[in-house]
């Protein structure tokens, strides 16, 4: 991990999870640790996917979902 680069917190408690992706997702993760490299942020796939959770509201993905769920 390059030391220029702040690390992502983790919090006291944490559990465990794993799940497969498949590679379109995978390309998400890898792009999404690409934009937060650019803000000076490095970190582990965890790291990444922790710094999305933080802001996540899942007020907003029900909307978005409910909506693209009509479309089709």
């Amino acid at each position: 991990m390059n030391r220029h680069h702040a690390k992502a917190e983790v919090p006291q408690k944490t559990r465990v999870i794993g799940f497969r992706i498949t590679d379109h997702e995978h390309q998400k993760i890898i792009e999404a640790q690409q934009a937060l490299r650019s803000l000076g942020i490095s970190g582990t796939t965890s790291d990444t996917l922790r710094s999305i959770l933080k802001d996540f509201k899942v007020e907003s993905w029900l909307d978005d979902a409910s909506k693209t769920l009509r479309r089709t």
